[in-house]
Order: C-alpha cells, then structure tokens, then sequence
C-alpha cells in the first residue's frame, strides 16, 4: 500500500471523513456534484469476467467502471484513515502504511509474527468478500465507529456493495472486510491469548501458532467463534503444521527457526500467473486488425502481479542475509 502520507495525515483524514454529516458533504467528500453522485449510488455500473485461478478454476472478477472506481479508491483512503486507528493487534493485510509508521505491516511482518513456532494452523475464509452483505455494510457504517445516518451510510453502502454484497473486484472491499473483522479478530486475540498462541490475520488468511500442539479440537472452536460472526471457513483450506511435518508457510513465506524464506515454488507461480494472464488477455482481446484492444483492469492487474514479484524477489535477498 502507499507510504506517501503520514500518521499525522492519516489522523486528519480520518476525522474529515467522521465529521460528514449529510448526503452532500459526502458528495463533496468525494469530490462529486450531489446529482453524480446520487447517480452513481442509483446504478453501480461493474463489467464482469472471469480470470483463472491456480487450481484450474476461475475466478469472477467484478470491476467497477472508471467513474465508480475513483470514487471507491477515494473512500478506500478515507475507510483506511480510519481504521488505522482502529485496527487490531492481529491484522496485517491490505493496511495503508503511513511513511513514519514505527512498526509496519505487511506480507513480511505477518510472517515474521511466527518465527520460532513449533506447531501452526492456517485457515482461509470461504468467499470472503461475497459473505458480508450490503446490510452488514450498512450497519456498519451506522455503528459507533461512524456513527453515520442513513442519509450517508445508505448510500456508502451502496457505492460499496454489488449484487447485495462486497464484489471481488472494487478497491473498497478489503478494507470493509477488515473493518467488519474487528469484532472477530478481538475474540480471536483472546483466545490465543488464553491458549499462548500467536494469530495474525492477512486479509482472509487466517494463522494461529504456538510452541505446544495446536489440534483438530481446537480448529474446531476457532471455527465456531468465525461461525459466531456469520462467516465460514473454507474446509479446502486447512493445514496444520508440526515440528517433523513440511515446512511451516505462512503467505507464501517459509517461516523458519529464525528466519524467512521465500519459496521457489511461490516465485514460480508468480511467474506462471503473469504468463497465464498474458496469454488469456491477448486471445480475448486481440482484435480482428491484430492490435491488442487491452481493457485497463487488464494493465493494473498485470502491473500489480509483476510488482508482487518484485516485492517477492528484494524480501528473499532481505531475508537471505
């Protein structure tokens, strides 16, 4: 995420963004006439395509229009501003870095939260985005947090959420997805507390470690507390780990007695991914004169892959020293 702003800035934003009272304050938020925006919140606009996963399966994207995607990119500064200062201690993913923050979280600080641990469990949650729905939205928009009127939270709700609930796809989403996990990740947090676990959680990747036997049973009771929040696990995504077993990952990274790796075969994927991409665009949209006719999800998404190997190949010579 961007590092280009300051704790102090994040602080300003957040409290601009809470003081919003009325449908036009949130236009002018947003920098919109009251009509565009109304407009806009009237009939979300997404094209949808399909882009394929690892496993052979695809994924339905949901992208917003160029008009949408400003406005929800510039709510995802303001949603993030606030969380900032409300985040738990156990959430890492998607987060907004301000430049000055003395300890920052990412995909390597996850990790690192592990190091040294005997045994480990890693669950993901099942559909994510798609299990928090429009009312879940608008609740929370009304919650204490930010304690906003219908006049506003109906229609963040609605810039927010596409078929009645968070589409794979729009910027806003992950961190409504954080903000709605605060509850989760606090009752989580104490119950590694009591157990003498470590959990951190990475957008819908969620890792419990310990220096003793995590079990069956206890997988068990982490489920029921996500249960507890109308969320489900995924039941295909399930690995526990052990001192004699394969070697404990966490996000791609190996965690180690003292260190970090990066596995090759995450590189690999990467690459293959950014292949697979590149084959997939060209043959749907070539067009007939030849020329490649690329939308511009195709170029950001195609971007944020190389970059994320980028990232992957300056952490293993980090890590490696």
């Amino acid at each position: 995420m961007s590092r280009s702003i300051t704790v102090r800035g994040m602080r300003s934003r957040a409290q601009r963004f809470l003081a919003i009272d009325t449908f036009e304050e949130l236009a002018a938020a947003f920098r919109k006439q009251p009509l565009q925006l109304a407009a806009l919140v009237a009939r979300p606009e997404y094209d949808e395509f399909f882009i394929p996963k690892r496993n052979g399966k695809k994924r339905l994207i949901e992208n917003p229009n160029r008009q949408l995607k400003k406005v929800q990119r510039r709510l995802n500064e303001y949603l993030q501003a606030v969380y900032y200062f409300h985040r738990t201690d156990s959430a890492y993913g998607f987060l907004t870095v301000p430049r000055d923050d003395p300890s920052p979280r990412h995909i390597l600080s996850n990790a690192e939260a592990h190091l040294g641990c005997e045994w480990m469990l890693n669950v993901d949650m099942k559909d994510f985005f798609y299990q928090i729905s429009y009312e879940r939205t608008k609740q929370l928009f009304e919650a204490p947090l930010f304690g906003f009127r219908e006049t506003v939270s109906i229609p963040l709700a609605a810039i927010c959420c596409y078929q009645g609930r968070l589409p794979m796809g729009a910027p806003t989403s992950p961190i409504i997805s954080n903000l709605v996990s605060i509850p989760l990740d606090q009752d989580l947090e104490e119950l590694a507390e009591q157990k003498e676990w470590v959990y951190t959680r990475y957008a819908d990747d969620l890792t419990f470690s310990s220096k003793t036997p995590i079990t069956h049973v206890d997988f068990l009771e982490i489920e029921q507390w996500v249960r507890t929040y109308d969320l489900m696990l995924n039941p295909q995504k399930i690995r526990f780990f052990s001192p004699e077993g394969p070697p404990k990952e966490v996000t791609g990274l190996i965690v180690g007695k003292n260190k970090l790796t990066l596995s090759g075969e995450y590189q690999q994927q990467l690459k293959g991914a950014i292949e697979h991409l590149s084959i997939v665009v060209d043959a749907q949209h070539l067009t007939p004169s030849g020329h490649s006719n690329r939308s511009i999800w195709v170029n950001e998404l195609s971007q944020q892959v190389s970059s994320t190997l980028a990232i992957g190949k300056v952490q293993w010579l980090v890590v490696r020293r």
